[in-house]
């Protein structure tokens, strides 16, 4: 997976840090917003989650751990389940 934990405590993908967990929370807001009556359950949301599935989130040149990296992964996961 692209999310495996080093045992070190250092990030070794843009999921496992705050500017991560951030746009995470950002997308549910924008899903329960388009759709308010989902199921709040794995199953509900196992749809969108198979649509970001295969993002390579470990790649710190495309998502660097900062700011920047939060707004790139933000648009990419965005365009990726709302397109």
């Amino acid at each position: 997976m692209y999310w495996e934990y080093d045992g070190m405590g250092k990030p070794q993908s843009i999921l496992q840090s705050t500017v991560g967990f951030e746009v995470l929370m950002h997308l549910l807001s924008d899903i329960l917003k388009q759709n308010p009556m989902i199921e709040f359950s794995v199953e509900g949301f196992l749809p969108y989650i198979k649509k970001v599935k295969y993002i390579n989130y470990a790649d710190m040149e495309t998502f660097p751990i900062a700011t920047k990296g939060k707004g790139i992964l933000y648009k990419v996961m965005y365009e990726n389940i709302f397109s």
